[in-house]
């Protein structure tokens, strides 16, 4: 329960192969344990996720159509099913913000393994940190991200971007990738 965490990817097709790219990654310290239980600390990871995806959507000219989201929370997934209105206000508030940014249908569940965005959360030291392994995964996502068909069949391709991400894009997808908060301590 140490932090909220977002990862950014975005995916560029270049002849047959799918390449994953980190674009942007936001953490932020965890409230109080005590003051909000762990699926709403998720709720919130959620809600920071989508934030933060639309803004690198907006930079890059991606229409939000080709934008997914993608929790360890089956929690979250759950009150995103449902209308806003069902739930307590809390839960009312967040989800609303949310599927303003990502419909529930662009929203998809991703193993607490295959998120890189755990690591922030969990509190990832610099030894941890030098692995060849930990580095692939937290800069170029899971190795499921480079599957043709993940998480559906996509349209278009990706011209390829320059170091600093200026280049032109054609057709454009972001994937986000998010966590909050497990049960882990350093």
């Amino acid at each position: 329960e140490l932090a909220l965490a977002t990862a950014v990817y975005i995916r560029l097709c270049s002849g047959n192969e799918w390449k994953t790219f980190l674009v942007m990654a936001k953490a932020k310290v965890s409230p109080n344990k005590n003051a909000m239980t762990l699926p709403r600390k998720e709720l919130c990871a959620a809600l920071m996720a989508a934030r933060t995806a639309v803004y690198v959507a907006k930079h890059f000219n991606i229409s939000t159509d080709n934008v997914f989201g993608h929790t360890d929370s089956m929690t979250t997934l759950q009150w995103l099913q449902k209308s806003p209105e069902t739930w307590k206000v809390f839960v009312r508030n967040r989800t609303r913000d949310i599927l303003a940014l990502l419909p529930a249908i662009q929203w998809f569940h991703v193993s607490g393994k295959d998120n890189p965005a755990d690591m922030p959360s969990r509190g990832v030291t610099s030894n941890q940190l030098r692995c060849p392994e930990t580095l692939q995964v937290w800069f170029q996502g899971p190795a499921v991200m480079s599957k043709p068909d993940w998480p559906g069949k996509v349209t278009g391709t990706f011209e390829t971007l320059s170091a600093n991400c200026a280049a032109a894009v054609e057709a454009k997808r972001v994937t986000v990738l998010h966590t909050t908060c497990l049960l882990y301590t350093s």
